[in-house]
């Protein structure tokens, strides 16, 4: 009577972690992507949170509450404090103005960089001070942009896509 020994032989193990390497292989770039995703995702809620409540506080308090972009602080009802979650994302502030319709040019969002933020001032009604247009903030990095428009009167909202160069 013959003992066979039940089991895997090496070139089957090896096989197997062969095929397990190839689906690794595929699958860690969405993995990669699906992080540079979150990043953006989760620095622009938490930046929406800030200047909503930011908004709240001005109204609730009946007092100026200023968002300080891109600093670090210890926050108080009157001063909030947002930075970005990681130092590859980067930051780009756009002033929104719509230029009037004409035959040849229906009306379009008019877009004009703004080098830099420092913060955005809430007052008791909750608009915002010193801010004539809407603000359409970009937040990227490599592959993914996410955009947050902040209007005049304090309206926080998160955008689909840019909007820029489309219908007002």
């Amino acid at each position: 009577m013959q003992n066979k020994h039940k089991g895997f032989t090496l070139i089957e193990l090896m096989v197997t972690i062969a095929i397990m390497a190839i689906i690794a292989m595929i699958a860690a770039p969405s993995f990669s992507q699906m992080k540079e995703r979150r990043l953006v995702q989760e620095s622009l809620r938490d930046l929406a949170s800030s200047l909503t409540t930011a908004r709240s506080n001005a109204a609730l308090y009946r007092q100026d509450v200023t968002v300080h972009l891109g600093q670090k602080g210890n926050g108080d009802e009157s001063n909030l404090y947002w930075e970005l979650k990681d130092e590859d994302l980067k930051v780009t502030y756009y002033q929104v103005e719509c230029r009037e319709a004409s035959e040849d040019d229906p009306t379009k969002v008019n877009s004009q960089k703004i080098i830099s933020v420092e913060s955005l001032e809430f007052n008791p009604q909750g608009n915002i001070n010193d801010l004539n247009n809407p603000l359409r903030i970009e937040i990227k990095n490599n592959k993914t942009i996410q955009y947050l428009q902040v209007s005049n009167f304090g309206r926080v909202e998160i955008l689909p896509n840019s909007g820029l160069g489309g219908a007002c």
